[in-house]
């Protein structure tokens, strides 16, 4: 495998750098070529004759190309040059698809997608480019990932010169798409690959829910209009400088088993607007970091790739880590990363992408890189650490940003401690550690509402028979240990996906997920057997009565709760320790 990286300049004419790149050896000799494409300039006509004078002079070469983003503020230096960064393959294959994505339904498209790659043997990864902020395709990332759930889909949204005037725009040797979509597969027995997401911002203070959203804007948080939480929370207002005064807060949201960050590009009244789509009921922290968090995390991964020994490597990062940064520590993220492979490429779009079964999906605020390597690592010892002297610990004067910083995550960490703490009190019983009744009721009004059959949810309902009389005979201290005890002996007894809590008193619920009635007496008939054999001294013997229903489609949770009280007298009424269904 071979990465060469060009930039075009009036020294450096583009048919001059095809010429060299055909008269190469390695070109020539290539099992398959890929020519990235990264362009500054969003005219079409433009790019069209940049594409044809690509086709004439490396007719054997695959393009898949985007336009790139504008600087977002004026200290922020962004790409002026064409780039072309030349992948060339010896043993592996890369496959280009394409679509035109104007009146095109994503799940539609992402079905279709999500089948050419089936068809595709030994498929490693898939790179993806899409044109237009305004067309998020989460949605159809989620399809292809979930026919396709070990290939990592990764790449950018094309950005666009005029951050206010969405000119992006993304290319093939085919056409120009101004909505479309690319897909570039990555396939071959010896092709390895390794992946790194670096974000590095942390949640600060406490979590708020989007309450309204369309498309991609946020109405409203919290109840409230969406600018107020930047009001109340930074007294930040909207105006000329709102992107710049925002940006070093992004949203975090947890998204499958990764944190995203998600940065508000501008605002309309009160509403925040994004260059990705944001759905109401969505629970979200404004998040806050240090550059040195950010060239940390960077470094880490980088070191992590240097270990790979990739012979490629692309990165794709986000405009808003250069404003809070500062161009000198993002050309130091993208120096590390040179270490692994000096001629690598990289580019900034509107947003970066990474979706893994780990989660994902369109990203802000994050560095994506993707290495790639044909066999197995030849060198028999490893590369060297990447060392940056300057993160190296010290102990200098520590400027008062730095110290305001370090104080607001030392009383944001201590926050988030005692709304856990709370949140567990809110749902646990003291005594016995078991749900109370508020989230087991709660889980079951859940559990009802998805129901897609009958009899596969089945609720048991016990109490301790004469519970009152071991009270008055032994004392209360003896009856908590007697409901702590009962509670352990029944929690080994159930499964770990059954759901276990304490009614109130001496009563206790189990919630059988997927469970069927008949099953449900198996399990109840081993419970009443458990604690009936179970030594609670000095009370001689401690019994249980059970009542237990199926669930029914469409029921509510007082139809349900009269039945299983109904099937719990009647287990009284026959005796006691014993069992009855409803």
């Amino acid at each position: 495998m071979f990465q060469r990286t060009f930039k075009i300049t009036r020294t450096q004419t583009l048919k001059q750098v095809l010429k060299s790149i055909s008269q190469m050896e390695e070109y020539k000799s290539a099992k398959d070529r890929l020519l990235l494409v990264f362009e500054p300039v969003c005219k079409q006509e433009f790019i069209e004759k940049e594409i044809a004078t690509i086709k004439k002079e490396l007719p054997g070469a695959k393009i898949a190309g985007m336009t790139t983003l504008g600087p977002l503020s004026p200290k922020t230096q962004a790409p002026r040059n064409t780039v072309l960064s030349l992948i060339l393959f010896s043993e592996s294959h890369v496959t280009v698809f394409e679509e035109n994505a104007h009146n095109q339904e994503q799940t539609t498209l992402g079905n279709a997608f999500a089948k050419q790659m089936l068809q595709i043997e030994h498929l490693k990864e898939i790179l993806c480019i899409t044109s237009s902020s305004k067309f998020c395709p989460n949605k159809l990332l989620e399809v292809i990932q979930s026919k396709n759930e070990d290939i990592p889909i990764f790449g950018a949204q094309a950005g666009t010169k005029n951050v206010s005037n969405d000119e992006s725009k993304i290319f093939t040797s085919k056409a120009v798409y101004d909505k479309g979509i690319l897909l570039v597969a990555f396939h071959g027995e010896q092709l390895e690959i390794q992946t790194d997401f670096n974000l590095g911002w942390r949640p600060l203070g406490s979590e708020h829910m989007i309450t309204e959203a369309d498309g991609y804007s946020v109405i409203s948080i919290d109840n409230l209009p969406a600018v107020d939480l930047y009001k109340k929370y930074l007294d930040v207002y909207p105006d000329s400088n709102f992107y710049e005064n925002t940006c070093a807060f992004p949203f975090l949201i947890q998204y499958g088993n990764r944190s995203i960050a998600k940065v508000a590009i501008s605002y309309d009244g009160d509403k925040l607007l994004f260059s990705t789509g944001m759905q109401a009921g969505t629970k979200i922290h404004l998040a806050y970091s240090k550059s040195d968090y950010l060239l940390r995390e960077t470094l880490e991964s980088a070191n992590k790739m240097r270990q790979f020994r990739p012979g490629a490597v692309m990165l794709f990062a986000c405009m808003n880590r250069r404003i809070f940064m500062g161009n000198q520590n993002v050309k130091k993220e993208m120096d590390y990363y040179r270490h692994a492979v000096p001629d690598l490429c990289w580019t900034y779009g509107y947003g970066e992408i990474l979706l893994t079964k780990e989660g994902g999906g369109v990203l802000n605020s994050s560095l994506v890189a993707v290495g790639l390597r044909e066999g197995k690592i030849r060198a028999k010892k490893p590369a060297p650490m990447i060392i940056d002297p300057d993160l190296i610990e010290k102990n200098p004067s520590v400027p008062l940003s730095a110290r305001l910083v370090s104080f607001l995550e030392a009383t944001s960490d201590e926050l988030r401690i005692t709304i856990q703490k709370l949140a567990t009190l809110a749902e646990h019983d003291q005594l016995t550690g078991l749900f109370n009744r508020r989230k087991i009721d709660s889980i079951l009004a859940y559990e009802l509402s998805k129901r897609r059959k009958e009899n596969d949810l089945s609720i048991l309902m016990f109490d301790i028979d004469f519970f009152k009389k071991i009270n008055d005979t032994y004392g209360h201290s003896e009856g908590d240990h007697i409901l702590t005890e009962l509670s352990t002996v029944v929690s080994n007894t159930i499964r770990s996906c059954d759901v276990f809590g304490r009614w109130g008193g001496e009563e206790f619920i189990c919630i059988l997920t997927n469970t069927p009635v008949h099953g449900a007496k198996i399990l109840a008939e081993r419970i009443r057997q458990k604690v009936e054999q179970t030594n609670f001294s000095p009370v001689p013997k401690v019994t249980i009565s059970i009542g237990l229903t199926a669930a029914k489609l469409n029921e509510s949770l007082e139809s349900l709760f009269i039945r299983l009280d109904k099937a719990l007298y009647d287990a009284k009424k026959a005796g006691r320790n014993c069992s009855r269904e409803r």
